[in-house]
């Protein structure tokens, strides 16, 4: 998924400008990978982990986030 603005995340060597992010079904564990994207193209090295039962938990969560009152 590419972002429509620049953002950034913080990396074993630092911060880096973020274009967007990679999602991936890691195929065992039940467990979800989400990857930055950095401003070249390349997959960041950095990661955040998500069970799978509790996507929709974590998908709540984020929306709570999209419309601010």
């Amino acid at each position: 998924m590419k972002f429509n603005e620049t953002t950034s995340f913080l990396g074993r060597n630092g911060c880096f400008k973020q274009k967007g992010i990679e999602v991936t079904d890691m195929g065992y564990n039940d467990i979800i990978l989400f990857e930055p994207t950095t401003s070249k193209g390349i997959t960041g090295r950095s990661y955040l982990t998500v069970p799978k039962d509790q996507l929709s938990e974590f998908i709540n969560l984020l929306r709570e986030f999209e419309n601010p009152a």
